[in-house]
């Protein structure tokens, strides 16, 4: 529904749609239900951003970094994230982002 949401443009709809499931997940839903719980959080971030609830995609994207297991797991997270400074006119936070990602990608 959350996905439908956002392609038809409702995105007030879809940002409630990916928070009702994302309370639904169980305690431990980062350890159970881990690729569910990463792309519910991505797509509430990115729903959040379209709606401009900024300090809400911070938090969220937060959350996503920290659990990724992964450093692929948490490039959409850094995309969002960077999107939001950016809009937010945070240059220089959404640069940093930018160059740690790229940093990242030189290690691999």
């Amino acid at each position: 529904a959350g996905g439908k949401a956002m392609s038809s443009s409702i995105l007030s709809s879809s940002a409630s749609y990916f928070g009702t499931g994302i309370n639904f997940l169980r305690e431990d839903h980062w350890e159970s239900d881990y690729e569910l719980s990463l792309h519910l959080h991505n797509y509430y971030a990115e729903a959040e951003y379209c709606n401009g609830n900024f300090s809400q995609v911070r938090k969220v994207t937060k959350t996503v970094i920290e659990k990724s297991r992964t450093f692929q797991d948490q490039l959409r997270a850094n995309l969002v994230l960077m999107k939001t400074f950016n809009a937010d006119n945070k240059l220089y936070a959404a640069m940093g982002i930018g160059i740690q990602v790229l940093n990242s990608l030189g290690k691999d």
